[in-house]
């Protein structure tokens, strides 16, 4: 892991937590890869702490109860 390089918690809809590492420069297409979506959105958990979302995962069945009760 290089410097610029984000490290991520990605949390899935089956509950499953799995340690992930977005690639600078590239971070959007690293969560389009990561999530397996197309659309992403951001909410804001606290100072520093950000929360990347599928932006369709209600409408397609992917919402995560997990990451809903974060």
């Amino acid at each position: 892991m290089s410097c610029a390089d984000v490290a991520a918690l990605a949390v899935y809809p089956d509950g499953a937590l799995v340690d992930v590492v977005l690639p600078a420069g590239r971070v959007l297409e690293g969560l389009y890869r990561v999530i397996g979506c197309r659309c992403v959105d951001v909410v804001r958990l606290g100072e520093g702490l950000d929360m990347w979302v599928d932006d369709e995962g209600m409408i397609n069945g992917a919402a995560s109860g997990p990451a809903t009760r974060l």
